[in-house]
């Protein structure tokens, strides 16, 4: 009976801990992709400002 509750908790655990990864690494995508579309788009308000 123990080892049922232990196994059942350890796959909550394993759950969030999945979870918490996914969430990490969306953020981490959705971050660079915010980053770099700055980066572009400063870029080309320089190069326009530049090129008047």
């Amino acid at each position: 009976m123990p080892r049922q509750s232990f196994s059942s908790a350890s796959f909550s655990h394993l759950v969030v801990v999945v979870i918490g990864v996914l969430l990490h690494s969306s953020a981490c995508i959705l971050l660079s992709v915010c980053l770099e579309s700055i980066y572009l788009s400063s870029r080309h308000i320089l190069y326009l400002s530049f090129s008047i």
